[in-house]
This record gives C-alpha cells, sequence and structure tokens, in this order.
C-alpha cells in the first residue's frame, strides 16, 4: 500500500498481509527524503529501524522487538555526529551507555532497568576520565 502527501510526494509504502502491516515498510518527509525504514511484524515495529532528519541525514538507529525499544540503539545530531548510544531492554535504558557532544564522549555509565547505577563518569575536553556523582 503506497500514501502520498497532497503534494503528490510519497509519503509511505507499507505490506499488508491478512489486514496487518508485515514485512518492510518505508516512510518519507514531506520533501521527499527519507523519515523511516523497518519492518513489522504482526503490526508492530520488529528488528532494526532507522530513523533520518528531513535534511536526510540518520536521526537513530535501533532494535524493536514486539513494538517496543529492545536492543542496541545509537542517536545521531543532524551533522552526523553520534550523540548517544547504549542498550534498551523492555523500552527502558539498560547496560553500558555513552554520551557524545560535537563528537567527543563526555558521560559514560551503566543503567539498571532505565535507572542509573555504579559509577559514572564524565570527560572533559581532552578526553580526560573522571568519577561523576549525580
Amino acid at each position: 500500500l503506497t500514501y502520498y502527501f497532497e503534494n503528490g510526494q510519497t509519503q509511505g509504502v507499507e505490506f499488508w498481509n491478512d489486514g496487518e502491516l508485515s514485512d518492510s515498510a518505508t516512510y518519507y518527509h514531506e520533501n521527499g527524503n527519507l523519515e523511516k525504514h523497518g519492518l513489522y511484524l504482526d503490526g508492530l515495529y520488529d528488528g532494526e529501524w532507522r530513523f533520518y532528519y528531513p535534511s536526510g541525514e540518520i536521526k537513530r538507529i535501533g532494535v524493536y522487538e514486539n513494538g517496543i525499544p529492545n536492543g542496541a540503539w545509537i542517536f545521531y545530531d543532524e551533522d552526523g555526529n553520534v550523540m548517544q548510544k547504549g542498550n534498551y531492554k523492555n523500552s527502558k535504558e539498560d547496560g553500558f551507555w555513552q554520551f557524545f557532544q560535537d563528537g567527543n564522549l563526555t558521560f559514560e555509565g551503566s543503567y539498571r532497568n532505565g535507572e542509573r547505577v555504579g559509577e559514572w563518569f564524565k570527560f572533559n575536553k581532552k578526553g580526560v576520565r573522571k568519577r561523576f556523582k549525580y
């Protein structure tokens, strides 16, 4: 099934099976650039999905299971620099995460069930790591 914006530009292409979204789907911004692409299983996001800014730059890449974030994720700014990366478990941050600014590592630490746990570290502009208290 193909959807269109009022200007005639393709808005999305989906595959349906027995009344449910299944297989791959691709969606576009009104300017024609890719908005997101991934797979559906039983009508829910499943597997890797990629999301894009209207400019065409990658925004985030992540894994879904049964429609919820569950696996590795990477988030990017509009210039293509990594802003953060880590894992989700049942839609909550879980495990080791890193945060970046302008391509430089700024913080890192671990989450459990969406809560910060253990030691967290902050990095200065020279990359020197210091224990961070929150």
